[in-house]
């Protein structure tokens, strides 16, 4: 489907989504991803992750623009036996993990779970829907905040730019502009 015509849609896109202070980098698959070129789900990563490092608990994931890589999954996780924290920038095309980051941490923060997490490409895919051909996605972002986990939705190109969903029930539960 033409671009002019159809909003792409997560779904669409994803058939077509140490120490202190330590940090290691990977060069990343060259270019800028557009949104139609994201082929990891939120779940996949969420996955990925939990795999990777199965004592932590997922505290963020959010999908964010770059200037150098265009969109970018950026992610938080807290491994609280360990007080270790640790943050991930993301490939969306490739899983390919371009910065990891890992530090102490005290810090008790409540976790994503998997059912919540999968809620996000819906969700998006509703939003990206009802906003019609003028919005594009600006970016997304999940994490628990006051006990509930909140999906911030925000598109650009039009008002009501951004939303707010609880991930439990998926309500919507307030636009800002």
């Amino acid at each position: 489907l033409s671009a002019c015509t159809q909003t792409p849609t997560i779904s669409q896109s994803s058939n077509s989504a140490t120490n202190a202070g330590t940090e290691s980098s990977v060069s990343a698959k060259s270019g800028k991803i557009a949104f139609t070129e994201i082929t990891v789900k939120p779940v996949e990563l969420y996955d990925l992750l939990a795999e990777e490092l199965p004592s932590a608990a997922l505290t963020k994931i959010a999908l964010e623009t770059s200037v150098r890589y265009g969109f970018i999954y950026e992610a938080e996780a807290l491994d609280q036996t360990n007080r270790r924290e640790y943050e991930w920038r993301i490939h969306p095309a490739t899983k390919e993990i371009i910065r990891q980051e890992e530090s102490r941490s005290l810090d008790r923060e409540t976790a994503l779970t998997r059912e919540q997490v999968e809620k996000i490409t819906e969700i998006v895919d509703s939003v990206l829907a009802e906003a019609g051909t003028n919005a594009r996605l600006g970016g997304w972002s999940a994490e628990v905040e006051a006990g509930r986990p909140i999906l911030e939705v925000e598109l650009a190109g039009i008002s009501g730019s951004e939303k707010y969903f609880n991930l439990d029930t998926g309500a919507l539960i307030r636009i800002d502009d």
